[in-house]
């Protein structure tokens, strides 16, 4: 499924005309997001990225991002970091299940 649908669309496989048989409206909307000049797998980064790049930690005198995660030295951002993560992911219309 990656490989063939996510990362690099590749219709001809397999993989990608089971996946038209079961989902068609899903598979019509990733034909036209690979249809522009960067991949799903890219667009997702991004976005993912807009989300925890731009949460800091208040408290903690270390941090760092790691794709979906932030790792901090203080517990007492926990709280408010899950907050504001949450925040950002509701402007997309998205409620996460934070750890």
């Amino acid at each position: 499924m990656y490989s063939a649908i996510y990362f690099d669309f590749k219709p001809h496989k397999k993989i990608a005309q089971k996946f038209k048989k079961l989902y068609p409206l899903t598979y019509g909307s990733l034909e036209l997001l690979h249809s522009c000049d960067s991949t799903v797998a890219s667009k997702l980064q991004n976005l993912e990225a807009s989300v925890f790049n731009k949460v800091v930690p208040k408290k903690s005198k270390y941090f760092f991002t790691l794709f979906d995660a932030i790792y901090f030295t203080d517990k007492n951002d926990v709280d408010d970091l899950k907050k504001r993560i949450t925040e950002r992911f509701a402007t997309y219309g998205i409620t996460p299940k934070i750890a």
